[in-house]
């Protein structure tokens, strides 16, 4: 299989882009442009 590395992505309405930091537990995800303190 092949596929691309560092491209956006959408998901749900979010888009996700490389660089981006995600945060998840329980309760959902925060996609965040930089990392958060």
């Amino acid at each position: 299989n092949e596929g691309q590395a560092g491209v956006a992505v959408q998901l749900q309405g979010v888009w996700v882009r490389p660089g981006d930091w995600l945060y998840a537990d329980e309760d959902g995800i925060v996609v965040s442009a930089s990392r958060l303190a």
